[in-house]
């Protein structure tokens, strides 16, 4: 990150690639191998195609900024010898290559978790995920009104 800000990166840049990077890095240990190194150009794609728009609850900035921001990592891992030049090469192809489809994929809400569907469904409400009441009120409401096109069917 200290590469970033010295290059001029400002700080909602800088929270963005925290945030995405964290994200990578969870997809890579807890649902792709559990090894934090090892990447390939067919991981990324994984995470930009699958785990991103099924898990990651992100607002239209975050997703245009995304594969930037894997760009630039993979820039920092090439740097820094955590990946070959061949493999980070790879892997900045397969991002450019895939941009458009992952635009789509990060926005259709069929492609949506459990998860990701509520936390999206109460930031479309408006509601403030720190407040428990808006929270308890915002899943009631919804429960009901599963349970009553549930009863109706």
């Amino acid at each position: 990150m200290l590469a970033q800000k010295s290059a001029g990166r400002d700080d909602d840049w800088l929270a963005a690639a925290e945030f995405c990077c964290d994200n990578l890095s969870e997809f890579k240990i807890n649902y792709a191998d559990g090894r934090a190194g090892g990447w390939s150009a067919a991981l990324v794609e994984e995470y930009l195609l699958d785990y991103f728009p099924r898990k990651v609850s992100a607002d239209e900035d975050l997703i245009a900024k995304t594969p930037e921001l894997l760009t630039a990592f993979f820039d920092w891992a090439e740097r820094s010898q955590l990946v070959g030049k061949r493999t980070a090469d790879e892997i900045r192809k397969r991002i450019k290559s895939i941009r458009k489809r992952f635009d789509a994929a990060a926005r259709d809400p069929g492609n949506f978790g459990m998860a990701k569907s509520l936390v999206m469904g109460m930031r479309d409400a408006g509601i403030d995920i720190t407040k428990q009441k808006d929270v308890d009120s915002y899943l009631k409401t919804r429960n009901t009104g599963i349970a009553a096109r549930e009863r109706d069917w």
